[in-house]
């Protein structure tokens, strides 16, 4: 039995064997049969070398494409039964270069399937524009020229490298957040900068930027006096852009030194691609212009650069691994940060190429089978490339319907002469997150983007107006004691007979007066420029034209009567008060129609007017632009003519009358000799203030001489109008002493109008009123003549 047991034993053993032997022979044929069946895809690279190419580094960009494509072919999910690989043709950076190496991918076997490049727009560029008659699919990874965005003209271009559009819209988020509306910009005369430039303008265009210079170097502008820089200084540029690469940055800012464009009123915007301590790689230039790099280094200052977002996060579904993502960021500073998109270029190639594959094996075709003349499969490769999306090395890559990715922007700030990253602006979702506390300032403070212009309201001293003010006040409260005096001395003979009633209407004006000069001095200071349209521009103008007319127009209304009654020898004259305020209210009646048809009409409001005197201040870089308020209207000259002749009529007016009654001395009667010192205080005074307030802008000046003017000559009046009467009131206080006109008429040899006989009979008067007989006509004579003042 046991020897059964041994005997079944070894032939299993035997078999398994033998099994096991025939399996790892089918294994080993299967694998060579694989590799050998394999076909062959091949890509063509285009890189670039030379000095135009230093920082985009083509040898690393070359080292990371081969390693991913070593990867793609070790996984048999990818592109399974096809082998890929890749020929490198340089283009230098130039259009000529890039067209020859196109012309050898496409004239020399084998069949190329794609283009992987290229890295310089201005060489990409005119390869775009033939490969897609080629049918040849081209995804770059450093081209981000805006034209290349035109998909009419560039059908099958794809770039994995953002389109420059994305960076504009990076410094457009960076200008809107620190409120920079008015900017320059710098570029240099080479395709790539001038395509960014075209792409920044249009784009600030319509965000309401302005562009204050937009100059090139490079056109000829050799003098110093010429030099852009010099334009951006005297047009007062603050915040500036450069486009330009870190040569001519090296030329820029030894010119921006020698200008004394820099310091912490200014801030450059530049490109973020540039190399670590890059000024001092192109010190020799700098040498040659004269220049040290300190010297660039004081004038590039703080400067803000933006550029995409070039390492993209960690992730275990990167395609070609996590371990070899680390790697590579470890080595990326060797290999270059275009190296990223250079990678994700490639895989993305490589999924839309799989994808494809599927299709065509589903039509018993594949990709072996592409040829330039094959369109139907470039179209395939053009959907299936659209489609791709995977965490790469840059980050998400996806390509939208232009073929391109919108991309991260990072915004960085030069501090202690290394490039800090502050924070990012995502382009897809129009987001900027900054890390403003982290900004560094020179002097402390966010530059503006140009000198602060701020309007500088003239107001009024407060302690001129409140001086002012006061004496107003007081020549009110002196009014007020006049009318006081005159109310309570009404009985009084020497009172009664100087018309009472037509003094208080004097004071009524004086006080009317004092107010306007008031509200000539509410300003700014005080009320809002509506109220004070309302306050300073109407309501003291007919205040002071209702206040002049009162107070004039009563003086030399008394004079009338005065006139009336002793020149008048044909006939007895009874004039009453009330005739008197008759009159009066005839001449209010004129002020009321003239101001209430202005102000229908053409009413007053107020106006800023500069002066034209600019002052600046170092310390806030702030340009004050003083102004002051003025009360105008479409016609202000008609109407201020129309009431300056009424006014000069009435003047005039009382001045006739002054001098008509100047012969006439009873002083209870006649204020002749007053009327005519307060016309000349008014005429003359008045004339010489207003020239000074045309001519003067000063607002402290206008206001001090108008109200000294309403000061003086309303003070003057009224003291020429009541101080007399109480002088002789004073000297009376019973009113006993009674008036002697009689013998001071008479004695007067200048009296035309009276007769000889008269004047012989006003000699006796006197006397007359010593006898008994004389003395009831004496007083008949007086009575009459009371009822009549």
């Amino acid at each position: 039995m046991w020897e059964q047991v041994s005997t079944r034993s070894r032939k299993s053993f035997w078999m398994s064997l033998k099994l096991f032997s025939y399996l790892c022979a089918i294994h080993a044929t299967t694998q060579g049969l694989a590799n050998n069946q394999r076909k062959v895809l091949t890509i063509g690279g285009l890189y670039a070398s030379g000095a135009m190419t230093t920082w985009q580094n083509g040898s690393g960009i070359v080292k990371t494409v081969n390693e991913a494509i070593r990867f793609i072919n070790e996984r048999s999910q990818l592109l399974p039964g096809y082998k890929l690989e890749i020929e490198w043709r340089d283009t230098k950076c130039q259009l000529g270069h890039g067209v020859q190496a196109l012309f050898k991918h496409v004239n020399e076997p084998p069949t190329k399937i794609m283009l992987l490049g290229g890295m310089c727009s201005a060489a990409t560029r005119p390869i775009a524009e033939c490969s897609h008659l080629m049918n040849l699919i081209q995804v770059s990874y450093g081209a981000s020229s805006f034209y290349l965005s035109d998909k009419e003209k560039y059908p099958l271009f794809f770039r994995t490298i953002p389109p420059e559009k994305g960076h504009n819209a990076g410094r457009l988020a960076v200008l809107k957040y620190f409120k920079w509306n008015r900017i320059a910009i710098v570029t240099e005369r080479e395709p790539y900068y001038e395509a960014a430039f075209t792409s920044l303008t249009k784009l600030l265009k319509e965000n309401d930027i302005t562009i204050v210079a937009d100059e090139f170097l490079g056109e000829s502008k050799e003098e110093e006096h010429e030099s852009p820089i010099k334009i951006l200084k005297d047009r007062d540029a603050r915040v500036i852009v450069g486009l330009f690469s870190e040569e001519k940055a090296v030329e820029v800012f030894c010119q921006a030194y020698k200008q004394g464009l820099y310091g912490e009123k200014y801030v450059w915007l530049l490109i973020g691609w540039y190399r670590p301590r890059w000024w001092e790689i192109h010190s020799a230039r700098a040498s040659k212009l004269d220049c040290k790099t300190e010297h660039v280094t004081e004038a590039f200052g703080n400067y803000i650069s933006t550029e995409f977002l070039k390492i993209g996060p960690s992730s275990p579904d990167i395609i070609g691994g996590e371990k070899a993502y680390l790697t590579w960021k470890n080595k990326v500073d060797e290999l270059g940060f275009y190296s990223g998109f250079a990678h994700d270029a490639i895989v993305a190639m490589t999924l839309a190429l799989n994808s494809s594959a599927e299709v065509l094996a589903r039509r018993n075709q594949s990709l072996a089978d592409f040829t330039y003349n094959n369109t139907e499969m470039a179209q395939l490769f053009k959907n299936s490339l659209s489609k791709v999306t995977f965490p790469g090395f840059s980050g998400r890559v996806y390509f939208n319907k232009q073929g391109e990715r919108k991309g991260v922007v990072t915004v960085s700030q030069m501090q202690d002469k290394e490039t800090k990253i502050l924070g990012n602006y995502t382009v897809l979702k129009d987001k900027l997150v900054l890390k403003s506390s982290k900004f560094v300032w020179k002097g402390g403070n966010i530059p503006v983007d140009q000198m602060t212009t701020v309007d500088k309201l003239l107001k009024i001293s407060p302690g001129l107006f409140g001086f002012f003010c006061a004496v107003e006040v007081l020549g009110i409260i002196m009014a007020v004691a006049f009318l006081a005096f005159n109310i309570c001395h009404s009985d009084h003979r020497f009172i009664k007979m100087s018309s009472p009633r037509i003094n208080n209407v004097i004071v009524v004006g004086a006080i009317l007066i004092y107010i306007a000069g008031i509200l000539l001095g509410i300003d700014g200071n005080f009320v809002s420029p509506d109220v004070e349209a309302i306050v300073r521009c109407r309501f003291s103008t007919w205040v002071a034209c209702l206040g002049f007319t009162l107070g004039f127009g009563g003086m030399f209304l008394k004079t009338w009567r005065v006139h009336k009654i002793f020149l008048n020898r044909t006939k007895k004259m009874v004039i009453s008060d009330f005739q008197l305020f008759a009159m009066l209210g005839l001449f209010i009646s004129i002020d009321l129609l003239i101001l209430m048809v202005w102000e229908i009409v053409d009413p007053l409001y107020i106006t800023k007017h500069y002066t034209g005197r600019e002052e600046y201040s170092p310390s806030t870089d702030t340009k004050y632009k003083p102004y002051y308020i003025d009360c105008t209207s479409s016609y202000t000259s008609l109407w201020l003519g129309v009431i300056y002749a009424y006014k000069g009529l009435m003047l005039a007016f009382g001045a006739f009358m002054a001098w008509e009654t100047r012969n006439v001395t009873f002083s209870a009667l006649n204020d002749s000799r007053y009327i005519g010192i307060s016309v000349y205080n008014v005429v003359f005074p008045c004339a010489l203030g207003m020239t000074v307030v045309n001519v003067v802008i000063n607002r402290d000046a206008c206001f001090a001489v108008l109200s000294v003017l309403v000061v003086f000559c309303t003070t003057i009046t009224l003291c020429l109008v009541f101080v007399p009467k109480i002088s002789t009131v004073r000297a009376d206080p019973l009113g006993t002493n009674r008036p002697r006109f009689a013998a001071a008429a008479a004695l007067n040899n200048q009296t035309p109008q009276t007769r000889p006989e008269e004047r012989q009979q006003l000699r006796t008067e006197p006397n007359r009123e010593l006898n008994p007989s004389t003395r009831p006509k004496q007083e008949d004579r007086q009575r009459a003549n009371t009822n009549l003042i």
